[in-house]
């Protein structure tokens, strides 16, 4: 069976190398291998529950894509890297040995021990010799071990479906293209994540407002000011680690407005946007629920208007444009 393991931990409990060295150990036939075609994907976190508790979390999903989720109680930090181990091995090799990993070296027996102890022999005062009460072997612990860590690994609730997680933030941003220069913004989002290739897929609906003064013309001054809303789908995301990554389609509408100033037949006009284009949107989650994001995109404007003063175009929109944004958002794990 092949696998990719993923692990998440907070606090300073394990890793992907301690938590694979532990199913290395009780089952040969797991391989930990990179993301691929036929290999199953799985994920393990573990965060600190407080009093020295971690509790711990294991995502894995089918060949179909549905993701199961397991989730076992907070223990300290051995107990809930032995639990994720066992999980593991149920999930991936029904057939693997639950025991203590073979291969452990059995106590020493004390020099000179023999398999049964000889009877005293009897005492001529006591008259007849007593019997000895021959020693019973003591049972093996291993059939109640086994059972208990598979009580205590048993999963609270498995996710029977994709799981999808919810996310909000804000921004600040530069866009150029539909003014002269670059117009300064900000703005708020609100979104999706979901089980998608080759990690994840994420879909993001963002509110932004971009304005800009001072664009010196003939001797007045020209502002323009940009209202829009973006939808971006990004079927496309890598998350490894901490770090992700997301490939985006996106579609924009809003209202472009331009005002001049200082010059006798100054007006306001304002007139639709429309855009369509791609982004790229990545970042870290240095925690489950924040995530530092750096987006950037290029944008086709389907609708192209010049502005002029006293006739003279002052600006025409260009056929491409682009946009830089820096994002803090929070989500829920």
């Amino acid at each position: 069976m092949r696998a990719h393991l993923e692990v998440v931990s907070s606090g300073g409990c394990g890793g992907e190398a301690e938590l694979t060295a532990r199913v290395a150990r009780r089952s040969s036939r797991i391989r930990f291998v990179e993301p691929g075609p036929g290999v199953r994907r799985a994920r393990a976190e573990l965060r600190a529950a407080g009093n020295e508790l971690f509790a711990a979390t294991l995502s894995l999903w089918t060949d179909e894509g549905r993701e199961l989720v397991r989730r076992v109680r907070p223990a300290r930090c051995p107990d809930a890297l032995e639990a994720l181990s066992l999980v593991l091995l149920v999930s991936l090799d029904p057939d693997a040995e639950l025991g203590e990993p073979t291969g452990a070296t059995p106590a020493a027996e004390p020099e000179g021990a023999t398999a049964t102890e000889a009877a005293p022999s009897p005492s001529p005062s006591a008259g007849a010799a007593r019997p000895v009460a021959s020693a019973k072997p003591e049972p093996s612990r291993e059939p109640a071990d086994r059972d208990a860590r598979e009580r205590e690994s048993e999963p609270e609730a498995s996710g029977t479906g994709a799981r999808y997680r919810p996310f909000a933030g804000a921004f600040g941003s530069v866009r150029g293209g539909p003014a002269p220069g670059w117009m300064p913004g900000f703005g708020v989002f609100a979104g999706v994540l979901g089980p998608g290739f080759p990690s994840e897929f994420a879909a993001r609906l963002s509110a932004s407002r971009h304005r800009r003064s001072g664009f010196r013309v003939e001797q007045g001054a020209a502002e323009f000011e940009l209202d829009a809303v973006r939808l971006e789908l990004c079927p496309v995301g890598l998350r490894l680690g901490a770090a992700f990554f997301h490939a985006c389609l996106d579609g924009e509408l809003g209202e472009l407005e331009a005002a001049g100033s200082g010059l006798p037949d100054s007006r306001a006009a304002g007139r639709p946007w429309r855009a369509l284009g791609v982004s790229g949107w990545g970042g870290l989650r240095p925690w489950p629920v924040l995530e530092l994001s750096l987006a950037g995109g290029l944008e086709h404007p389907l609708v192209r208007d010049r502005f002029e003063f006293n006739p003279e175009v002052f600006h025409e929109v260009g056929p491409v444009g682009g946009w830089l944004s820096l994002g803090v958002g929070l989500s829920i794990p």
